[in-house]
């Protein structure tokens, strides 16, 4: 029988540390890339692209402008022997942004007057039904004196200043020049809201007219002079 004699060398019998550290970091490093390979592969959502929004709020106001129209001068009345005059068209020009429209109003400060004499003063118009506007201008007869407006032109102006060609005050009634004259409200009474929208103006704004008139009636006696009234135009958001 022959017996083999296995002899162990003596680098054999022990492996050197920095050998093994060497094998260990070789393995550790293939297991990592396996795994990570694959955890990739089942995993393929985490090298797609992902989004994100921003919302960007910003707030706009609303606004409202109104025109300043010329001061108006009427053609001159004898105080005496009486006569009447009616001014042009007083415009004002509404701008708005506002989504829920406006409202134009209109009053003045004081009567047609020169001081607060009884012949330095020209009455408020006289409507035939309070609160109803005539639809013709009502003859102010001899020794009175009367000062009114009427509707010139307008888009947005409230019915009761509409006619249908006969009366004012007419649901589905149309603007007619000098047509539906009333009083102007003297200042602190409320005043009287001549045109309204519901919505915003166009860019160029809603233009809305008026014209005012002055009779004085036959066998007066006014006092010569300049006679002034205020009239102010206030436009609101509504």
């Amino acid at each position: 029988m022959i017996t083999k004699i296995k002899i162990c060398r003596k680098e054999d019998a022990k492996t050197p540390l920095s050998q093994m550290v060497k094998k260990v970091f070789v393995v550790s490093c293939a297991t990592f890339i396996f795994f990570s390979g694959t955890f990739f592969l089942f995993e393929p959502g985490i090298i797609k692209a992902i989004t994100d929004q921003v919302l960007v709020t910003l707030g706009i106001t609303s606004e409202i402008t109104i025109s300043s129209p010329s001061d108006v001068t009427l053609t001159s009345i004898p105080g005496m022997t009486g006569g009447n005059s009616t001014s042009n068209a007083i415009t004002w020009t509404v701008v708005t942004n506002d989504t829920s429209g406006y409202t134009l109003k209109i009053e003045k400060d004081q009567l047609l007057q020169k001081g607060a004499g009884a012949n330095q003063t020209i009455a408020n118009y006289t409507e035939t039904v309070t609160g109803t506007p005539d639809y013709n201008w009502g003859a102010v007869g001899a020794g009175n004196e009367e000062y009114g407006f009427a509707p010139s032109t307008g888009t947005d102006i409230v019915q009761k200043f509409k006619n249908n060609g006969v009366a004012c005050n007419q649901s589905g009634g149309s603007v007619t020049d000098q047509k539906c004259w009333s009083p102007i409200p003297t200042t602190p009474t409320t005043a009287e809201t001549l045109a309204t929208s519901s919505t915003y103006t166009p860019d160029g704004g809603t233009a809305t007219a008026i014209k005012v008139k002055v009779e004085v009636g036959s066998s007066n006696h006014l006092e010569e002079g300049t006679y002034t009234s205020t009239i102010t135009a206030t436009a609101t958001t509504n």
